[in-house]
């Protein structure tokens, strides 16, 4: 009877062993392992130390890669993988840490890309750093700003050491644009190095303070013309043509009293003795007593010097025959002409209506009427601008 039951429990057990191997490869088959890769999970950073802050973590999400049967794969979702870094060990300043992975049961995590991570920590400290103010900006005319005051010479910074330890100051800007009188408004802060750039990543208490700019109203403006001094006289031969400033006017403050008389502005003497060209020269201005501002004090004068020439007009130059062939008798219709000469004001002053020679050529001309061109001769230095008539009428017959 034993026997019959032990043979008997033999059977069951390597049956239900038999079985357990069955139904284990019926759900291979049907449910099969596989592997499924998930992008851009993001890391969880734990157990951050208290009196510490993150200044630096990269990168911030991994792709991992999870093995598992099928239905178990497929039904995961991306909220149920967890990647994170503990924080509890990690020392000041820049260390790399290992990404641990965690999925729900039945799940295994193949392959985590990348499987470490560089974290910056940096000790939260705060100090007090000065308030330096800056006035930006245009205000209203006639108004000028004064040194701004602020309601605190001194606000409270926080955040990672290495950071608050660049900040030189904290700097506000007030824009004044506008502004015709005393104005006070809240200002922001913005943490300031000593290279003058702005560093973020800190906390300021207060962000902004009150800051009051009181303004100065200054005299009234008026504009003066220029006047342009010009003194000697250029080379012999040569002449002031013209005279250009630029600006042609200034602008000027003073007190009403005085701004009242003044209508001009000098120049220093500008001197153009012995000058055979044009002259441009920075000159400065003569500022009159009783001017409290003027914006600007130079002017450039320019002295257009040319030579200096001058037209001049004959009447009445008698005009010359030559050239009449013996035999011939002649008479000639006009026999004078107006001349305008050009040249150099010495030269032309001096010539005299003697030394201007007027004539017509009737060389190897026969008896009867002609038209011809008047020619001239002139002293060295003069040109004929016109003669008018420029023709006169010959009539040539023979000698009875």
């Amino acid at each position: 009877m034993e026997r019959w039951w032990e043979k008997d429990l033999t059977v069951k057990v390597l049956s239900a062993v038999l079985a357990l191997v069955i139904w284990f490869q019926v759900m291979s088959e049907e449910n099969p392992a596989v592997d499924r890769e998930f992008e851009r999970i993001p890391i969880i950073l734990e157990n951050l130390r208290e009196g510490y802050t993150i200044t630096n973590f990269e990168p911030k999400s991994v792709n991992i890669v999870v093995r598992g049967q099928r239905r178990l794969v497929t039904d995961l979702d991306r909220a149920d993988i967890r990647a994170s870094v503990d924080l509890r060990q990690a020392a000041d300043g820049s260390e790399t840490l290992r990404v641990e992975v965690s999925v729900p049961k039945g799940l295994t995590v193949l392959e985590v890309v990348p499987s470490l991570v560089t974290v910056g920590l940096d000790a939260i400290t705060q100090r007090e750093a000065k308030v330096k103010l800056e006035v930006v900006g245009t205000p209203a005319e006639d108004y000028v700003p004064q040194a701004p005051v602020a309601a605190l010479q001194e606000v409270t910074v926080t955040g990672p050491s290495r950071k608050v330890a660049q900040i030189e100051y904290v700097v506000g800007r007030v824009d004044v644009t506008g502004a015709a009188g005393e104005i006070t408004v809240n200002v922001p802060l913005v943490p300031t190095s000593t290279q003058g750039k702005e560093v973020t990543g800190v906390t300021l208490s207060p962000a902004e303070v009150a800051v009051t700019v009181p303004f100065n109203k200054l005299p009234p403006a008026k504009y003066l013309v220029v006047e342009p001094r010009v003194t000697g006289a250029p080379e012999e031969g040569f002449r002031v043509v013209s005279v250009d400033v630029e600006p042609k006017t200034v602008k000027i403050r003073a007190p009403e009293s005085v701004g009242r008389t003044l209508h001009t502005i000098q120049t220093m003497p500008l001197s153009v003795q012995g000058a055979a060209s044009t002259i441009v020269r920075l000159v400065d201005l003569v500022i009159p007593k009783g001017i409290t501002s003027i914006d600007i004090q130079k002017v450039t004068v320019t002295v257009h010097i040319e030579e200096d020439i001058i037209k001049r007009t004959f009447d009445s130059i008698p005009i010359l025959i030559q050239g009449v062939s013996p035999g011939l008798k002649w008479e000639m219709n006009p026999a004078g002409a107006s001349v305008t000469i050009e040249g150099l004001r010495k030269i032309v002053e001096d010539t005299r209506a003697s030394e201007i020679e007027l004539f017509v050529d009737a060389s190897g001309l026969r008896s009867g009427e002609y038209s011809l061109n008047v020619k001239y001769r002139t002293p060295a230095g003069i040109s004929i601008k016109t003669i008018d008539p420029a023709t006169v009428d010959l009539m040539l017959y023979p000698r009875n």
